[in-house]
């Protein structure tokens, strides 16, 4: 990131008002794809930790779905989310 702001900073606009403004804009675009990523990251990382507090949270009611055979399919597809949404916040 440092590499290309100092190089857009060092280009001399001359007082020119649509070169500053294509080097403001450029800046800009820098910036926002420099953290961009990090944002998202961010953004999935609050995802998964919600998911994950709903995992635990319903974890007593589905485990109680394994007393009757017509609700052990629920628990099986929990858990299956469950451990499936820990694996993606792995990678």
């Amino acid at each position: 990131m440092q590499l290309a702001l100092t190089s857009v900073s060092v280009l001399d606009v001359a007082g020119d008002v649509t070169l500053d403004s294509a080097k403001t804009r450029a800046m800009w675009f820098i910036g926002l794809g420099t953290g961009g990523p990090a944002v998202t990251a961010g953004a999935m990382l609050l995802l998964y930790q919600i998911a994950m507090s709903l995992f635990i949270g319903f974890g007593p009611l589905f485990i109680l779905c394994l007393l009757f055979e017509q609700t052990k399919s629920l628990f099986q597809r929990w858990l299956f989310y469950g451990i499936g949404t820990m694996f993606s916040m792995a990678v």
